[in-house]
């Protein structure tokens, strides 16, 4: 039973009570009893407005949790859709993402004085759809600022093509726009899954388990919760593990060069000689075919390293 119901059924068993007393008063008990129901009812009203929760009174309850989903390869990418179908059954659900790719965007943003193109969409299981000419980290904001009541209790970027496990967590904008989502204080999810992948519905469902888990309240304000799933076939045997963030499974090797009138045309080449996993790492666990689950945080100091600074006895010289 809502707020709204209790608080009616409450002011009608008394007002039935005052109708029966009145009825048997003589009239000045009457005049009495009106002065005393005045105020009683005055109090009540008082204390029903400061106990009724945020918003009753404009008509909107916060029954249903608000989530965002965002991505970086695009709006209309399958990934999107299986994760709005995965997580309605949780909330109220609202779609932001690029018009296009916009992969290895980290969590870039767009300056104030370029201009960004909105278009609506329709995707299901959404309340509202909305591709954005910007990156994913612009979407975010976007969707946190200005959809819904604009009080989110969740944000899930993905499902990501391609994996973002160990150092490659850095290039994603998949992780960047959910990193924006988590400097803002809401409860942040980043879910990738290996290219090869096909299985979305699964995907989806392991991420709607770990939101069920933020939405009650049992997860770290500040923090990513970022979900790698492995290639390979997923069923109810697929350890789902938590791991730490760790290993190296590809990076910028080298830059290949092609003169052209006017300059050159060069292009990153992406790998490694070896892939690094450390044992007991997001990357170890990934390639061992284990869907991994890792808290990711959003304040990078490198505590350790504060005491070695403060013995390199810096100083402002008044010259070079």
């Amino acid at each position: 039973m809502g707020m709204k119901t209790s608080t009616a059924l409450v002011y009608l068993c008394f007002v039935f009570l005052v109708v029966v007393c009145i009825g048997k008063a003589s009239r000045a008990a009457k005049v009495c009893v009106m002065k005393k129901i005045t105020i009683t009812l005055f109090a009540l009203a008082i204390a029903t407005v400061a106990l009724a929760p945020r918003g009753l009174w404009a008509g909107a309850t916060q029954d249903a949790p608000q989530i965002l989903i965002v991505n970086d390869d695009g709006i209309d990418t399958p990934g999107i859709a299986a994760l709005a179908e995965a997580l309605a059954p949780l909330g109220d659900i609202y779609i932001c993402a690029p018009d296009g790719n916009r992969s290895g965007a980290s969590h870039s943003v767009t300056t104030a004085k370029t201009p960004m193109r909105l278009t609506s969409r329709k995707i299901p299981f959404s309340k509202e759809s909305w591709a954005l000419d910007g990156t994913p980290a612009d979407c975010a904001t976007y969707g946190l600022l200005k959809l819904g009541n604009a009080s989110f209790d969740l944000i899930v970027s993905g499902i990501n093509r391609g994996n973002n496990v160990g150092d490659v967590a850095h290039y994603s904008g998949t992780v960047g726009a959910a990193v924006e989502g988590a400097l803002r204080n809401v409860p942040s999810i980043a879910v990738s899954a290996d290219y090869r992948q096909d299985d979305l519905a699964a995907c989806a469902n392991v991420t709607a388990q770990v939101a069920a888990q933020l939405l009650a309240g049992n997860g770290m304000k500040r923090v990513v919760y970022s979900i790698n799933v492995p290639a390979g076939s997923l069923n109810d045997d697929t350890p789902v593990v938590a791991t730490p963030m760790g290993g190296l499974y590809f990076i910028v090797r080298d830059i290949t060069e092609e003169p052209v009138d006017g300059g050159k045309d060069i292009r990153i080449v992406l790998g490694v000689d070896e892939i690094g996993a450390p044992s007991g790492s997001d990357t170890a666990g990934y390639l061992a075919g284990k869907v991994t689950v890792t808290p990711l945080s959003v304040n990078w100091t490198a505590a350790n390293a504060l005491k070695d600074i403060d013995g390199w006895r810096l100083n402002m010289p008044a010259k070079l």
